[in-house]
């Protein structure tokens, strides 16, 4: 993130050969700490303009390890949960039939996520006659079709016909495709909404609204709202309404340490199912442990906590650089104003000014989402 912070300037382009794809490896990556195989990927994203991050595991953090190598910072490029993304959102129930889409996405090295949702919303826009068989080349868009999806899937691939237009992510194709589509469009900051819908739980919600890099759950990992007991909630947060799905009061503090500790997990290059989801600790005493035993630095869990939230800050700074504003730390009317039909949320819709404000008084920012001056000279930033 400092890389990007330090030398991406405010009007360069996504697909600008300025932009930068940084992938770096955690502190512990490579190490004998469990769960040490991840790498964090950095740029500015072409979906919403902000900042763009990805998380993987596997063998190259420890390639980069054994070769002593931090990061690899590549320029002159341009950049392009399964069962949700590509399942339930289109109403299929065949598994193997699942399972080929998931292959053929990773095949064609297409992220399911978006590519489930962004397929999803053109369905639901043949539905209801916006996109018609000529839009389409033909393809019948029917919900739980998967050969409808798979010529989809390769038309996206190819940059085809339809598929030249849903490319683009589902905010910038209804854009494109006009005749009412923006209120189907589902994303945050440009970026497709994970398949959880936020409002069951308004945690999540406010999750989903102020993640810096868009409709994300990982990158904030709000797993307490869930979690914790009430006991815990009252003890951490100063309120029980952390644990109750329903409440918005307590959500922007339980948000904020979340998206920090979240930071400090992916910096160290660990995995965040462990210690965040099994475990559910999010006290950072056991990483700074494992950091003395494995590395010999004596730090505390108030400092790691402390570089978490520079992290933050930092990227909350990038993203304003680029236009970001508090419109953006929103979610689809859908979300605010339709309350749930059925299920064991029925009647929920996600209040979500007050929980948005909570989050800055939180973090220190002003009613608009901006670091103050003591923060900037706190963390030693600039705007």
């Amino acid at each position: 993130m400092e890389t990007l912070y330090r030398r991406i300037e405010p009007g360069i382009d996504p697909f600008d050969p300025d932009n930068l794809l940084v992938i770096s490896r955690g502190l512990l990556t490579g190490s004998v700490a469990p769960s040490s195989s991840r790498i964090h990927i950095n740029a500015l994203s072409p979906l919403s303009g902000l900042i763009g991050s990805s998380n993987v595991g596997g063998y190259i953090g420890f390639r980069m390890y054994s070769l002593g190598v931090h990061s690899i910072i590549i320029t002159g490029w341009s950049e392009y949960e399964t069962i949700i993304d590509l399942g339930a959102l289109y109403d299929l129930t065949d598994p193997e039939a699942l399972m080929y889409l998931s292959n053929l996405c990773n095949i064609l090295g297409m992220d399911t996520i978006s590519t489930g949702s962004v397929i999803a919303f053109a369905m639901e826009l043949f539905q209801r006659g916006i996109l018609t068989p000529e839009d389409t080349g033909g393809i019948e868009l029917n919900w739980g079709d998967a050969q409808a999806m798979e010529a989809v899937i390769r038309q996206i691939a190819q940059r085809e016909g339809l598929g030249d237009v849903l490319a683009l992510g589902v905010k910038r194709a209804a854009e494109s495709i006009g005749r009412g589509a923006e209120k189907y469009a589902y994303h945050v900051k440009g970026v497709e909404l994970y398949g959880g819908d936020p409002r069951g739980m308004m945690g999540v919600a406010l999750a989903y609204a102020v993640s810096m890099r868009g409709g994300d759950f990982t990158s904030v990992y709000p797993v307490p709202e869930f979690r914790y007991t009430a006991e815990q909630a009252e003890q951490e947060f100063g309120t029980r309404d952390v644990v109750d799905f329903t409440a918005t009061s307590g959500k922007g503090a339980m948000v904020k340490k979340c998206m920090i500790v979240s930071s400090i997990i992916d910096s160290l290059g660990l995995c965040k199912v462990p210690a965040l989801s099994i475990i559910g600790d999010f006290s950072l005493e056991m990483e700074a442990s494992l950091i003395q035993a494995i590395t010999g630095l004596d730090i505390s869990p108030e400092a790691l906590y402390l570089i978490g939230e520079r992290i933050v800050h930092m990227e909350k700074i990038f993203n304003i650089r680029r236009g970001s504003n508090p419109d953006d730390d929103s979610l689809p009317d859908l979300f605010l104003k339709s309350p749930i039909e059925k299920g064991p949320a029925q009647g929920r819709k996600v209040d979500l000014a007050p929980m948005v404000q909570e989050f800055y008084q939180n973090m220190g920012w002003d009613e608009n989402g901006r670091p103050t001056q003591n923060i900037l000279q706190k963390f030693d930033l600039r705007e």
